[in-house]
């Protein structure tokens, strides 16, 4: 899409938007066992569980770490979700 003036189009800071956009994924990474979850190698992390028993779809997954990514421009935590310290 060609739209002069406009460079790029990027989501606003809000950890709002992100857990609206992806309640799914948001209600998976909940049951982690640590509420500072990085998703990565922690024990008890049902965001990897889900991925691995095809519950939470992986290139869902992706768009989730982009757009986190894109947010905070740090690693992946639980605290990428409101009310997840």
């Amino acid at each position: 899409m060609d739209v002069p003036g406009l460079r790029e189009l990027q989501l606003w800071n809000a950890p709002e938007a992100l857990d609206h956009t992806f309640a799914d994924v948001a209600a998976v990474a909940a049951d982690c066992r640590f509420g500072d979850c990085r998703h990565q190698t922690e024990p008890g992390c049902a965001v990897r569980q889900a991925l691995g028993d095809r519950r939470l779809d992986a290139a869902r997954w992706g768009s989730f770490q982009a757009a986190a990514g894109d947010r905070s421009s740090g690693a992946l935590g639980g605290s990428e979700f409101p009310g997840r310290a």
